[in-house]
């Protein structure tokens, strides 16, 4: 089967799996291999052989990634196969430790699919720009400097730009440069309020370069132009401003802050739609809403509230690949830009039109509006992509023709559905009873219960109320 989909300058023809998904979670380990096999076979995938997952990374390989190495390190590896973003269906892998994170995200993008008022998520992004930083100090009067960087601004693109010849072929490469001053600020070494400084320090210019990276992510890229080109900032500088014949370079380093590469997702659901455990649509609506107000009044509910949100984004870039410690950066920066740490996500209900059109008695419908937009960087070449076997797999699931763009599309929906589904639980009942459900079966399995029971160990120590290894002891006292 094939499909349509449309990209923001194109429209892209693909394949699309038939393969049911329903009753996943009930399935061996076999038998959901099978269907995603199945899957990858139907989206005409590149591997040989689409039952075989990769089974971890070869000694060499590892060895000539990290110094020091010793072997690898695993993680489970789950998937999330109900995720509908921008009309195209994914199914989303995920790698993580932690009970119920797979679970959640899977439920919420399930009814974002069901009953969203687009059948799915809704994502955009900006352009692939990074940012790369020169700062130049010991420049005496700082604004002049500001002045030659804008005087010398096409210059410095194209001197930058023969740092990245390959990148600029395929529509990449230095698009811009622009100069800040920055200004020092005194933070204290510890508890204390007085913050020691060894001499006096004076304002400064950071040069930031624009690049954009297209499918890569950039962090080489850009390391590579900014020290490449600073030499020629620093002479012209010199030449243009006077007083700065002892101006100097410092850092030249990119900045994991990428705020004009920005993606956004979104989904509207009626409140008619949200009843859940037994509780009224709206009911649940306004619950969230109250949880939602509490991230937003109070850091302490924000940190975890968007610990959240990682919790869906750090599980699937893990799993594709992704640099998911500058995503993480950039989150975090972006929550705390307004002054105050907040709720990356955004929440709210709606009325909007109802019926037909033309129908003057059509009663509006209340919808629940969910949110989240993160500077986020991604990419589909580059880094580790190629020579980790998991990672090439995992991003091979995902289906043909997914650009950097709808790769950061898919991530940030992840987060939103994650954040939801928390919202939702913490509401309605109370985390502990999902969560705690699903850890029961980690604490089986460390108290030594058989793979063949674990399924009724869980099931005791739930109906117990009691899921801790002693629960899981009794089990198997009564059941050798």
């Amino acid at each position: 089967t094939l499909a349509v989909h449309k990209t923001k300058n194109s429209l892209i023809m693909s394949a699309v799996s038939t393969v049911s998904w329903s009753g996943f979670y009930r399935k061996t380990i076999e038998q959901r291999r099978l269907l995603v096999a199945q899957h990858m076979s139907q989206l005409g995938s590149n591997n040989k052989d689409n039952s075989a997952l990769p089974q971890g990374l070869a000694d060499d390989v590892a060895d000539a990634m990290v110094e020091n190495c010793i072997g690898s390190l695993a993680l489970p590896l789950a998937v999330s196969p109900n995720f509908v973003v921008n009309g195209r269906r994914f199914v989303v892998p995920m790698a993580v430790e932690e009970a119920s994170v797979v679970a959640a995200a899977s439920s919420a993008a399930k009814l974002v699919a069901a009953h969203g008022d687009q059948g799915g998520f809704v994502a955009e992004s900006t352009r692939n720009v990074m940012i790369g930083q020169v700062q130049l100090v010991n420049t005496g009067a700082v604004e002049p400097v500001v002045g030659s960087v804008s005087k010398r601004r096409q210059g410095l693109i194209d001197a930058a730009n023969a740092f990245c010849a390959s990148m600029v072929k395929r529509g990449g490469g230095v698009v811009d440069v622009r100069a800040r001053v920055v200004k020092p600020r005194r933070l204290a070494f510890d508890d204390s309020d007085v913050a020691e400084e060894l001499e006096p320090r004076e304002s400064y210019v950071v040069v930031h370069f624009h690049v954009d990276c297209c499918e890569a992510m950039g962090a080489n890229l850009i390391n590579t132009i900014v020290e490449g080109v600073a030499p020629q900032l620093l002479e012209w500088v010199r030449s243009d401003v006077d007083g700065a014949a002892d101006a100097e370079v410092g850092f030249r380093i990119l900045s994991n802050l990428c705020d004009e590469r920005v993606t956004t997702s979104s989904f509207a659901i009626p409140t008619s739609k949200l009843a859940w455990k037994g509780v009224d649509g709206s009911v649940v609506a306004r619950q969230i809403m109250r949880g939602y107000y509490l991230a937003v009044d109070d850091v302490y509910r924000a940190t975890t509230h968007n610990k959240g949100i990682m919790n869906g984004i750090d599980a699937a870039a893990v799993a594709l690949g992704q640099d998911w410690r500058a995503i993480e950066a950039a989150a975090h920066a972006h929550a705390s830009a307004s002054g105050q740490y907040s709720p990356l996500t955004r929440y709210r209900i709606e009325k909007r039109p109802g019926g037909d059109d033309n129908d003057d008695d059509a009663k509006e419908v209340e919808y629940f509006v969910g949110r989240l937009s993160i500077p986020i960087s991604v990419g589909t070449v580059g880094g580790s992509l190629k020579t980790h076997p998991q990672y090439k797999w995992c991003n091979q699931l995902l289906g043909p023709n997914v650009d950097s763009q709808t790769l950061a599309q898919i991530i940030v929906s992840v987060g939103l559905a994650q954040n939801f589904a928390a919202l939702r639980a913490l509401a309605i009942e109370g985390i502990q009873k999902g969560h705690m459900s699903l850890h029961a079966k980690n604490v089986a399995v460390a108290a030594g219960v058989p793979t063949e029971q674990i399924a009724e160990a869980t099931k005791f120590m739930i109906n117990s109320g009691k899921i801790n290894q002693a629960s899981a002891l009794a089990f198997l006292n009564q059941n050798q």
